[in-house]
């Protein structure tokens, strides 16, 4: 099982320090995966060795990440109900390498769909 410290300790600190970035506190939903007590969990644990603040969101307000509550929905809704309808996937990396084609599509850096001809989409990934 892939813990929450692990996934923070192997892959998002070691990304941040090899761009030279700090990071002094972290934003969660108060999910059992993220809080409890600093002596006896592990994520808590980890971040108070790191010396990372750790902030949790409001109960019931998905507003405060309401970024990533949208990020998400559009994902659901635009990528995953069209993908599984187009396509039968038989692995863990086909669906991979159509959702990062799917991103790379709605990345700040694409234009907007306002800005098409027609609203017809960026790109298609499938």
């Amino acid at each position: 099982m892939y813990i929450p410290a692990d996934f923070l300790n192997d892959k998002v600190l070691p990304f941040y320090d090899e761009h030279g970035i700090n990071i002094l506190r972290i934003l969660t939903d108060r999910g059992p995966e993220y809080c409890g007590r600093t002596d006896t969990h592990s994520y808590e644990l980890f971040l108070h060795l790191n010396g990372v603040e750790h902030t949790t969101t409001k109960p019931r307000h998905p507003q405060t990440n309401g970024c990533v509550e949208r990020l998400n929905q559009t994902v659901q809704e635009e990528f995953y109900k069209v993908a599984f309808r187009k396509k039968l996937y038989k692995t863990i990396e086909e669906i991979q390498a159509d959702l990062d084609a799917f991103m790379a599509c709605i990345t700040p850096s694409a234009p907007t769909r306002a800005g098409t001809a027609r609203g017809v989409p960026r790109c298609r990934p499938f």
